[in-house]
């Protein structure tokens, strides 16, 4: 819970939405268990942002199931 609301309390310019929970809770029902990640991840994605990681599982899991890659960038893709 404390992930959670650190989220929803520093996420001002992308809000945390109903369609952005229902995609983190999919991710978790295909096997990501780190709902965190999940909730970044499809903020990123519902708000069309881009989500910087250094986290190679979650991008590995992204690219395995076939979600959009273009909502991750790693420090290596910055330009």
């Amino acid at each position: 819970m404390e992930g959670v609301e650190a989220i929803r309390e520093s996420m001002r310019h992308a809000p945390l939405t109903g369609k952005a929970v229902e995609q983190a809770v999919k991710m978790y029902m295909l096997g990501h268990k780190d709902m965190v990640d999940n909730l970044l991840y499809s903020t990123a994605l519902v708000n069309s942002l881009t989500l910087l990681t250094v986290d190679e599982k979650l991008v590995r899991f992204v690219e395995e199931k076939g979600l959009p890659r273009d909502s991750l960038a790693t420090p290596e893709e910055i330009p």
